[in-house]
């Protein structure tokens, strides 16, 4: 029913008194433990003593020691400050929570320049155009090929009218394409939301709707899922127009501070929330995990996680931005 046990003996003891006789209360040890975790406080007239009980198969020594401590700075911040609420009371010793929230927790770093994930890529594709970006079941693409390719899109999107922030539908299978249109809607500072063609047409119909895309980037072999937007682009159909856009860089206004893509959580509700990502928020995250992680040019990522959820940012733009390479991995 429970695994923790918490019990205050202060039930007074009377003491048994028979001609000739002597008693003594004798405490038994136990050789196995009751319940996961249980402490036993003693009331006595002058002080309190307690002892703690634990299963040697979940708890090690040293883990019910620091349980000691905590619990007695959180008794002596009781008899400090017994005005307090409990929830408002500190069990961390004072060197304990400066190792916490400091020692630990040096996660300030320097960036030469914390810039928009396409624009780092952009200056990786100048420094090795030739190199492997990225790879699919029917083609690969050097970092020069992917950046102009993904231009011509974003130059199209340009004539298009699409503004910055304006929220992109991504409806597409696991490619090289893929990669491209991502890359083409950050580069015209559009906001892009995935559309996972495995999701059910209601769930799609209504992230289209909250999040008011009014163009969808797909292929016509998902045309079947007839998502509800006036404004298509089928990407094997409109090839032939998109090649004809001119190959440079955009220029633009689009900070760190512009929205990069939205996804939708499940929502405890039943209903997918949308949760806006800035260019701010991408490029620190991945940085960051370059720190650790310590990734190289000669590396090679798969990626196979949905653009649906977090991680395939990581999978993704992480190795464009170093010279790495991507596998994506198809939804096969």
């Amino acid at each position: 029913l429970f695994q923790v046990m918490f019990i205050l003996h202060n039930t007074p003891t009377k003491t048994v008194k028979l001609p000739n006789l002597t008693f003594n209360y004798i405490n038994p040890e136990n050789q196995t433990a009751r319940f996961d975790l249980s402490l036993d406080m003693y009331e006595h007239p002058s002080e309190l003593t307690g002892v703690f009980e634990y299963n040697t198969d979940l708890f090690k020594a040293e883990t019910i020691s620091n349980i000691i401590t905590h619990f007695k700075n959180l008794l002596e911040q009781i008899v400090t400050h017994s005005h307090q609420k409990i929830s408002e009371l500190s069990f961390l010793a004072e060197t304990e929570r400066h190792q916490l929230l400091v020692e630990w927790n040096k996660t300030q770093t320097t960036f030469n320049k914390l810039a928009c994930i396409h624009q780092v890529f952009e200056t990786q594709a100048q420094q090795t155009p030739d190199a492997i970006a990225i790879v699919d079941s029917h083609q690969q693409l050097s970092y020069q090929q992917l950046n102009k390719t993904a231009n011509q899109l974003a130059h199209h999107l340009q004539k298009q009218g699409v503004k910055p922030e304006q929220t992109i539908g991504i409806c597409l299978e696991r490619s090289c394409e893929m990669v491209i249109a991502l890359l083409a809607i950050l580069k015209v500072g559009a906001t892009y939301v995935p559309l996972d063609p495995a999701y059910p047409p209601e769930r799609l119909n209504f992230i289209i709707e909250n999040a008011q895309i009014s163009l969808i980037i797909t292929q016509k072999t998902l045309n079947y899922l007839q998502l509800p937007c006036t404004n298509i682009i089928n990407l094997d159909e409109d090839w032939s127009i998109i090649a004809q856009q001119k190959t440079d860089n955009l220029s633009n206004n689009i900070t760190i501070k512009n929205i990069a893509y939205i996804i939708y959580t499940s929502g405890s509700t039943g209903q997918p929330k949308g949760v806006q990502i800035s260019h701010h928020a991408l490029s620190n995250f991945l940085f960051a995990i370059n720190q650790h992680l310590d990734l190289t040019p000669s590396d090679v990522l798969l990626s196979v996680t949905s653009l649906s959820f977090d991680i395939a940012a990581l999978e993704l733009y992480l190795p464009l931005i170093i010279g790495a390479r991507v596998v994506i991995a198809s939804q096969k």
